[in-house]
């Protein structure tokens, strides 16, 4: 499946890229430097402990999640529902699923990153039961 929507994942994950280059630069005042992904890295990406997380409606793909085995959780390295889709439960469907993936395996959670300034992902987030466990401070220099 992943190879038929390969084109269609690659342009959500950059968006995505698109969408949080955008808190970065809003939350610490700086432009980041981020690589796109194409078809080939999409590809490139599944193998052992490398998943990806789909969800099409009608033919077209409207979210993508990219999750990776690490030590003894799943982290959710990218989540992205596309903003025609957004607030309609979709991304909570796409968690359930997430979710369900990590209890039926003998990993212990799902970890995940989130900007401050990205009060969507955090509302949705906490409303799942996800619990804030370390703070990163930075200082501009």
């Amino acid at each position: 499946m992943v190879g038929e929507y390969a084109g269609q994942i690659s342009e959500l994950i950059n968006a995505l890229i698109r969408e949080q280059d955008s808190l970065h630069n809003a939350l610490y005042h700086e432009r980041g430097s981020v690589k796109g992904w194409n078809r080939q890295d999409v590809l490139g990406w599944v193998g052992k402990g490398k998943w990806f997380v789909v969800a099409v409606v009608g033919g077209k793909l409207a979210g993508i999640a990219t999750l990776q085995e690490e030590d003894n959780v799943v982290r959710l390295n990218n989540f992205y529902v596309t903003k025609g889709y957004r607030g309609h439960g979709l991304g909570r469907e796409m968690i359930a699923c997430m979710h369900k993936l990590v209890t039926d395996s003998t990993y212990g959670g799902i970890v995940l990153n989130v900007y401050p300034n990205n009060e969507g992902a955090m509302r949705l987030y906490k409303l799942l039961g996800f619990e804030p466990v370390r703070v990163t401070m930075r200082k501009a220099m």
